[in-house]
């Protein structure tokens, strides 16, 4: 039929334990590695396995790409949670396939005319980061632009998923953006400091990306790193704007900023 991307879901040991079957001889991990390998024999060795849940030494060798996080939603505190799981998967990525950060969302009242931008849920307030699922209010276009960089960020998969007949020219600007994607990982340079790290950078081609992020509900003021010296100039990704910095550089609540140095 022509398809060539195949995404293998719903893998997770505890839904594969809650399944009832009967333990195997060559145990569970054996089981599902052979139906990678089943897959992959009748997709064609041409195809894009996706592994989504799977134990990653279950998907080594099988998949092409693999998803590092867990679903994304249009909601600061799955924003907040996947970037966490991104920063710590940073290494796998073009060493043990290609990492999918989950898709790039864009839809909000600024970026598109969506009515019902979300399955219906109920609403309850963002209080514990841990309890995060579809909490609180959905994400502003700030928001959104802070994971759009995370995804940019990864230098991995890139997947749409919000209905692009219903995005304005300003969501389909920043969709836009994020093509070509960047080849070469970012590396989170505060990854043992912060949870999620503030501050990524990637070398991509020996062009620099740096990602500056504030996760904090209130402004903060973040330091440079020391790696690229004093003053840094860059474009800022979003706009094209030249942007001088020395020192630090002082952040809005649940912002980034995202400059091509």
């Amino acid at each position: 039929a022509g398809f060539e991307l195949f995404k293998i879901d719903y893998l997770y040991e505890e839904f594969i334990e809650k399944l009832g079957y009967p333990a195997h001889p060559m145990g569970r991990g054996e089981v599902v590695r052979r139906l990678f390998g089943a897959i992959r024999g009748a997709v064609g060795e041409e195809a894009h396995i996706v592994s989504c849940g799977a134990l990653k030494e279950v998907a080594l060798g099988w998949a092409d790409s693999a998803r590092v996080s867990v679903d994304i939603h249009n909601f600061w505190g799955h924003i907040r949670s996947n970037a966490n799981q991104v920063a710590s998967a940073w290494w796998m990525n073009r060493r043990l396939w290609v990492n999918d950060p989950d898709f790039a969302l864009v839809r909000c009242p600024t970026t598109g005319e969506a009515r019902y931008p979300n399955i219906p849920y109920v609403r309850r307030p963002y209080t514990d980061p841990k309890n995060f699922w579809m909490a609180g209010d959905e994400a502003s276009l700030d928001e959104l632009k802070t994971w759009l960089a995370v995804v940019r960020l990864t230098g991995g998969s890139v997947f749409i998923s919000d209905s692009i007949a219903r995005l304005n020219v300003a969501g389909l600007d920043l969709l836009a953006r994020l093509f070509p994607p960047l080849s070469t990982p970012a590396v989170p340079l505060d990854l043992f400091e912060a949870r999620p790290a503030r501050v990524w950078l990637s070398r991509d081609a020996g062009r620099p990306t740096l990602g500056l992020f504030n996760w904090d509900d209130a402004p903060t003021e973040l330091a440079l790193p020391t790696a690229l010296g004093g003053t840094i100039s860059g474009r800022e990704f979003w706009t094209g704007r030249m942007t001088r910095l020395s020192g630090s550089v002082r952040l809005a609540p649940r912002s980034c900023l995202l400059l091509d140095l």
